[in-house]
This record gives C-alpha cells, structure tokens and sequence, in this order.
C-alpha cells in the first residue's frame, strides 16, 4: 500500500501505511525522509493505529488523501489497551468542539496482544492477575460480594479473568479522569482524580485494583495522595507499577532511557522516534512526555504502601514490576 499523508505542520510530515497487516503511522519532516524515516519503524504485535480526530470544517476534509488543513490535529495510538496521541496545532486558533469530527475509528488491521492468550504481554498479565483473582476470592467467600474500584483502568482489561467473574456478584467501579463508557452492566464508569477523591467514603469498596497508573499521576505528592486513597477506600487492594531498575523502559520502550538525565532524554526525543512515540515536536511536549511516566523503586512503593506487601513481578531473573498488595 502507498504511504498515505494524514497531516503536515510546519515543515512536518505525517504518514499512515499499513505494514505486515498493522497500520503504522510516522512523521517526516519533508516527503523525501519519508523512507528514510519509515525503515526506523518496529512493527510490534501490540501496534496499532486507533483513529484520528481533527478540529475543523467537515467540508475541507479531503479523503486523508493528501495534507490538508486543519486548525487541531490529534492520532492515537491502542498500544496494551492504552491510548497514546500525538496532537499538532496551527497559529489559527481553536475552534469549537461542534467543529470536532472523528475521521476513523478502531481498523481490523489493528492487532493487540492481549487478543491471543498465546502472547507473552498476556501471559505476564495472567500471572499477575493470580494476585487479583486470590483476593476476589476472598472476599466472596467472607461477604458473597465484591464491590471493586478499578483506578485507572478499562472494561476490556477484566476480559483476563474470564469465567471467573461470570454469575458472581461482583461490581466494578472504572475510575478515570473522564468516565469511558462501559458495556456491561457489571462495570460502571466514573469520572475523577486519583489524587483527589474525597467524593468516595472511607470503605466504599472491598478492592482496589490499579495496574500501572501512579507513575503517570504526577509528583510524589500526588502519589502519596493517590496511595492515600487506595488504602483507605477498601480494606483490600492491590496495585501493580513498572520498576525502575528493569532496563527497559515500558513507555518509551527504550532500554536504558529511564536512567538517563531529564535534559540528554527529551534531546533525544526530540530527534528519534522512541518505541511507537514520534519525534516531540517542540521541548513542551517532549518534557511533558517524559515527565508523564515516573518509575518507582521498591523503597519508594513501600513508602507508598507501608501497610502492604510489596511482590516482585521477575522476567529472566530481573525485577520486571512491582505489586503492592494487602489482604
């Protein structure tokens, strides 16, 4: 298939071509670094391109055959059941969200791995969700219930318990910062900050479950404010992060990156496509990106967690996460 432009800005090239059955996107900054930049690309097996969305008049939109103008661009990446977008901007101002039209939605050549059991982020999961699973159980077998807040987290991620939830009385809460909509009526969508969730009474739930989320929720202060909450709103939980000493980085996908200065890594990102990320733009939005994800140690999540257990996820001997679990 022949590379197809999505946008330009400001001398900035992006592209759209479908790879080995996987739609793949890159940037350029002029058509003649198309290739060149394009044999940088790793198709993964948890690569996909979900869906643009662009801030404009319906009536200039030609196709996505060719670059076009647009006042607010924004792509996003399905990459582990997480969204990532990349967002251009002009100097012409904003317009108003009636103007926002969604251009493409989820592509059947999209592939994510926790589709296959067979596949390794999958089978990490399983493993970990044998922690979850244990403390379900429990507390079915103390209450014939479980209330369970989900922080951070989507429906589609509970398709790892499989049977195991059907015909139980289990209820499970999706907190995110704006509530996604859920498809079945064992999930309910809510809206709020981890760090902040003085709406919700102490005990309102029996679990809480995080998987990967409080090393995107900002400062210390405001893990400290989210872990706060996760202890105090059930008397179980169970909440899984990265760890900063395995060498790879899981959001940049990039070995090592982690460990490097804040001022050498958003250098780099400005000029190299890390993992499926393309190049930042500018340093706001490289520092942004960076600054989004902050790893953990085990003497930092105990902090966070002195009344828990703090469990090691370990691929190939290494500390590959971090579970603090209490009940």
């Amino acid at each position: 298939m022949q590379s197809l432009i999505l946008a330009q800005s400001e001398g900035s090239y992006v592209y759209t071509e479908i790879i080995s059955d996987k739609v793949a996107t890159w940037s350029a900054t002029t058509p003649a670094n198309a290739s060149r930049d394009r044999e940088k690309i790793i198709v993964g097996e948890d690569m996909g391109f979900w869906g643009v969305k662009v801030k404009q008049n319906p009536s200039s939109i030609a196709g996505l055959s060719h670059a076009f103008p647009y006042e607010q661009l924004t792509i996003a990446w399905r990459i582990a059941s997480r969204y990532w977008v990349l967002q251009f901007t002009t100097s012409r101002g904003q317009m108003s969200e009636a103007d926002t039209v969604a251009i493409a939605g989820p592509t059947p050549a999209m592939a994510d791995p926790y589709d296959r059991a067979s596949s390794l982020p999958y089978r990490f999961r399983a493993r970990r969700f044998a922690e979850v699973r244990r403390l379900i159980a429990h507390v079915l077998a103390e209450n014939g219930r479980c209330r369970i807040l989900d922080i951070g987290g989507t429906e589609r991620y509970w398709d790892i318990a499989g049977d195991f939830i059907a015909g139980k009385d289990i209820s499970i809460d999706v907190l995110n910062l704006q509530a996604a909509p859920t498809t079945n009526r064992t999930f309910r969508a809510l809206a709020g900050d981890a760090a902040d969730l003085a709406e919700l009474p102490s005990d309102s739930y029996d679990l809480v479950h995080s998987n990967s989320v409080i090393e995107h929720v900002g400062t210390w202060d405001r893990m400290m404010r989210m872990a706060e909450n996760v202890r105090r709103l059930a008397p179980r939980y169970y909440l899984q992060t990265p760890n900063f000493w395995f060498p790879l980085e899981p959001h940049f996908r990039a070995p090592f990156f982690h460990w490097l200065p804040e001022q050498l890594r958003y250098r780099i990102f400005m000029h190299r496509s890390l993992g499926f990320r393309g190049k930042a733009p500018s340093i706001d939005a490289a520092m942004r990106s960076i600054q989004g994800a902050c790893l953990l140690d085990r003497g930092q999540m105990q902090a966070l967690f002195p009344d828990a257990e703090i469990k090691r996820e370990r691929v190939l001997g290494l500390t590959k996460s971090w579970m603090a679990v209490r009940g």
